[in-house]
């Protein structure tokens, strides 16, 4: 009698413990975590670099937000203790269906030291917009870079004989020193047929009572029938050369001689000079003026 019940209850326990033991790997799925605060969910784009060389146009900071069903506007705020930076405006505005917009920090780039770090904070002025995930303020550094002039005209008459429009820019301490950015690129130079060897990323020159002064060897990133090809400037040149000028009407004319090397020493150059033209802001257009 003792054997038979305790089978029973070896049985019904057995059969219990199964029965546990299958509904513990019945998974049931949670609800998802809701994202608390306004179901716009602005945020400053956290990617957003933190250190900004100031050339003198406008930071941009984007924000993004999730929700774009409508149009929404969100104060901000700046923190600057120089009074040299300032917001645009006061608050970005989002169009229906728009997930992203950037806020604008103007600055007087005159007024700023090229040896000082500037720190600047923006934020959202309204944290409610801003989930428990979201960023809603950032600092970053700025610091006075070469100053973005704009595009200009630039003319080399010897290895290629086009016009282009490369940009200008000036040394962040107010000086008469200028680079030309990239002023023969890649494509420029194999598009002509030559070898090209390494990016040139400026030519610099400065200006002194309307005398240009250009660098005595000026590597151009190329080679050509076997010759790594520089521009030489009045030093290096193997014979003289009338000044490099800029003019009433704001154009500069570069005289120098095209020299071949080999090896990193001079090997030969041409018989005669060559020129370039730069047309600088408010100067002519260089088509018209080779045209005469």
């Amino acid at each position: 009698m003792k054997s038979k019940l305790f089978n029973i209850v070896l049985v019904c326990t057995l059969g219990f413990i199964a029965y546990s033991c299958d509904k513990g790997y019945e998974y049931e799925p949670g609800k998802a975590e809701q994202i608390k605060g306004n179901e716009n969910n602005v945020t400053i784009d956290p990617s957003t670099v933190r250190k900004i060389d100031a050339d003198g146009s406008d930071i941009q900071i984007l924000l993004t937000r999730t929700n774009t069903d409508e149009a929404a506007t969100v104060s901000l705020s700046l923190t600057d203790t120089t009074g040299i930076f300032n917001l645009k405006s006061e608050s970005v505005t989002f169009d229906a269906g728009e997930d992203s917009v950037y806020a604008l920090v103007a600055y007087s780039y005159d007024n700023m030291d090229s040896k000082t770090t500037y720190t600047v904070e923006l934020a959202i002025t309204d944290e409610s917009l801003v989930s428990s995930y979201g960023v809603k303020s950032i600092s970053f550094t700025c610091t006075k870079a070469w100053k973005k002039l704009g595009t200009v005209q630039f003319y080399e008459g010897w290895f290629f004989g086009y016009i282009w429009e490369k940009e200008l820019i000036q040394s962040p301490d107010g000086l008469p020193v200028y680079r030309l950015l990239q002023p023969f690129t890649k494509s420029d130079i194999e598009d002509e047929g030559y070898v090209f060897v390494k990016e040139v990323p400026y030519l610099e020159f400065s200006i002194q009572n309307d005398t240009v002064i250009i660098p005595n060897e000026f590597e151009l990133g190329f080679v050509f029938s076997g010759y790594d090809c520089y521009f030489l400037g009045p030093n290096k040149a193997p014979m003289a050369l009338e000044a490099s000028v800029v003019d009433a009407s704001n154009m500069i004319t570069i005289n120098w001689y095209p020299g071949l090397y080999s090896g990193g020493k001079y090997a030969a150059s041409w018989s005669r000079a060559s020129f370039a033209l730069i047309s600088l802001p408010g100067g002519p257009d260089l088509e018209e003026v080779l045209a005469e």
